[in-house]
């Protein structure tokens, strides 16, 4: 803006320069003028005077006449030139009040600029302040960032171990339900005609072990270690620990039916 200004302000004085100069010029052509038209009306009026003297001595009307026709032409010609100057004078003034208008239309562009300036300086403090917000919002949002991810991070973790959990635990309620399945299988009874045979003695017997070994119940239904332990029990009522470590059992044989127990 400074720049245009002073370019501005330049062309308006070399414009200013140049008007008064052809004003000058246009002066002082119109003082020659003046000056050579009133050498020249002199001329011409002693020439009239002469004409006239030898007119009164000797009637040259013709010649006389022509005198008077040159006389109107330079009068003519003299008003013309200061209608000229006239115009040339008029113009001066219009380029003035132009040289003036636009004046006051830089002092106010002036004026302006200045304001505009106080508003640049007051934008380049806000955007400072600005920029410094800026910054300190995106360490603050650099931050939350991390804060999510690891939150993220550590919510996949957990969301891994509950289903892993919920597996688990679904397993174990299917297992817990096929165990329970197991034991509350519904039983009936029943009754046979049989002729059955029985002997009472005494033997070792591993039946006992082999049917824990065997049966899938025993080893999956909720009172196995209570049966362990009664069995463990059971043999300390006799006196020599190595003597019938084993207990003793029943067995009924016979032809008809079948079947034992412990």
């Amino acid at each position: 803006h400074d720049a245009e200004m002073r370019q501005m302000q330049v062309l308006l004085e070399c414009e200013r320069e140049e008007a008064a100069r052809k004003l000058l010029e246009l002066q002082e052509n119109c003082a020659d003028a003046r000056h050579q038209l009133e050498q020249r009306i002199d001329y011409w009026k002693m020439c009239y005077e002469d004409m006239l003297s030898h007119l009164n001595f000797n009637p040259a009307t013709t010649k006389l006449r022509n005198l008077e026709a040159e006389h109107k032409r330079l009068l003519k010609e003299l008003e013309e030139a200061q209608d000229a100057v006239a115009a040339e004078i008029d113009k001066n003034h219009n380029a003035e009040v132009e040289i003036q208008r636009r004046d006051e239309r830089i002092g106010e562009l002036a004026g302006r600029v200045q304001v505009v300036e106080k508003e640049r300086d007051g934008l380049a403090e806000d955007l400072v302040a600005k920029r410094l917000d800026y910054e300190r919002r995106g360490v603050k949002l650099a931050d939350a960032e991390h804060c999510y991810d690891r939150t993220r991070k550590d919510r996949e973790t957990f969301d891994k171990i509950k289903a892993d959990l919920e597996a688990q635990i679904e397993n174990a309620r299917k297992e817990n339900n096929d165990l329970v399945a197991i034991i509350n299988k519904p039983r009936r009874e029943a009754c046979v005609q049989s002729s059955i045979e029985t002997s009472n003695f005494a033997q070792q017997t591993d039946l006992s072990y082999q049917y824990l070994e065997t049966c899938e119940e025993l080893h999956l239904g909720r009172g196995r270690r209570e049966r362990l332990d009664a069995l463990k029990k059971a043999s300390h009522f006799v006196e020599d620990p190595e003597e019938q470590r084993d207990f003793t059992t029943r067995v009924r044989q016979g032809g008809g039916g079948g079947g034992g127990g412990g």
